[in-house]
């Protein structure tokens, strides 16, 4: 598990840096990208369409804020969804429901309150590729807003190293 004070400069804002390593890796493949997100309700969507470019690549995106839809849309299992499971299935429910290589997904719980005896910070996020997945559990500490901005710095930089990886790509 990765526990992240709110005060940590590298994972409150998206790095430029993590992201031209997963424009470059997605654009290089020709690959296309769609999202789930449940706890940062649309903000990383909003980072990846912010990027020159994206048309060509992000497709769209899925905020599964409540349980049913995670499950309706995205074929999430009864049982948590502040899981690795259900950030993994998340994550290939989004690339299969927008018919991308790419699924990025996030869970947890930003607060204020415990959700699922999970608590505060509590983040799982997970990156599918041609339906293999992996999954990181994070910790994150501070408000809604800065748990929330952190989830997305550590999606994009998960997503960059999970892709790149896959296909050897050098970000030097």
């Amino acid at each position: 598990m990765w526990e992240v004070t709110g005060k940590d400069p590298g994972f409150t804002d998206v790095s430029d840096r993590d992201l031209r390593r997963l424009t470059s890796a997605i654009e290089d493949k020709r690959l296309s990208v769609g999202v789930a997100e449940s706890m940062t309700g649309g903000a990383l969507g909003e980072a990846l369409v912010s990027l020159p470019g994206s048309g060509e690549w992000l497709a769209g995106g899925v905020i599964s804020y409540m349980t049913r839809v995670k499950r309706a849309m995205l074929g999430v299992s009864d049982g948590p969804v502040i899981s690795e499971s259900a950030a993994i299935e998340m994550a290939i429910g989004a690339a299969r429901l927008l018919g991308t290589e790419v699924g990025i997904s996030t869970t947890g719980c930003a607060g204020p309150d415990t959700m699922e005896g999970q608590p505060v910070g509590t983040t799982w996020i997970s990156v599918a590729l041609d339906g293999d997945a992996r999954a990181r559990h994070y910790r994150f500490a501070g408000s809604q807003t800065v748990i929330r901005r952190q989830a997305v710095s550590a999606a994009i930089r998960f997503a960059a190293d999970f892709v790149g990886k896959r296909y050897a790509y050098d970000a030097t």
